[in-house]
């Protein structure tokens, strides 16, 4: 997502939003991009795994 234009603010938002909210935030960001959507669908617990790692632990960056 960074190397795409507006991309840190997409993953910004993601990743402070509230996990009730996250799945519609994934939607919105998927429904214009077919590639994208296939991409989550395919590694969806791969890139689940990695936004709760990165969420349990932004305190250190």
């Amino acid at each position: 997502m960074d190397a795409t234009p507006g991309g840190r603010a997409q993953a910004t938002e993601l990743l402070t939003a509230k996990p009730e909210d996250r799945q519609k935030i994934i939607d919105k960001l998927t429904k214009d991009n077919p590639a994208a959507a296939t991409y989550y669908r395919e590694n969806r617990a791969d890139i689940d795994a990695k936004i709760a790692k990165v969420i349990a632990t932004c305190d250190k960056y």
